[in-house]
């Protein structure tokens, strides 16, 4: 019995463990008032199939910007190289974006939004995409790139609920 108790543990320790390396806790601290943020990632991904110059080492990180008690959480895709999408709505200072993102297995429709010449994608529907992504073991995003037609990035997001409890923590 105890042998089998330890060998729960250890695989209950790997699963979680595995589960934390897909997320990195980042802080940082505004320079002119001294106030702390705290930010969860995901590891930076290329997209499934290469694109061509000048975009083949383009990458995308998944952050989340945590609020103590969830209600201003943020969420937001931050590329390497600023995004050059088509397909998008003018508005006054950024673009509009409705893209499919698949949450495992299911489909949803989602919107984000780009500030004119910005590396950063925020899904304007924060709380309902972080819920979504809580349940899911991955995301793939689908982006329509100028010159290079639909582009997915899959995006390994198991842990995420372990990882914003514990940032939560340090926040209250």
């Amino acid at each position: 019995m105890k042998k089998l108790m330890i060998v729960v543990m250890v695989l209950l320790s790997v699963s979680l463990l595995g589960a934390a390396e897909n997320w990195i806790r980042h802080e940082s601290t505004d320079e002119m008032t001294g106030e702390s943020s705290l930010f969860v990632m995901a590891k930076s991904v290329p997209a499934i199939s290469p694109m061509g110059f000048p975009y083949s080492d383009v990458e995308v990180i998944l952050c989340i910007f945590v609020d103590a008690d969830s209600a201003e959480d943020m969420i937001y895709l931050y590329f390497t190289k600023a995004p050059n999408l088509s397909d998008t709505d003018t508005e006054d200072g950024y673009y509009s974006i409705t893209t499919r993102v698949k949450y495992d297995d299911l489909i949803l429709n989602s919107r984000l939004t780009q500030e004119w010449s910005s590396h950063s994608l925020h899904f304007t529907q924060d709380k309902t995409v972080i819920d979504d992504i809580i349940n899911s073991d991955e995301i793939i995003v689908e982006l329509k790139w100028y010159g290079e037609g639909n582009v997915h990035f899959k995006i390994p997001v198991t842990g995420l609920a372990e990882m914003l409890e514990s940032v939560r923590a340090e926040l209250n």
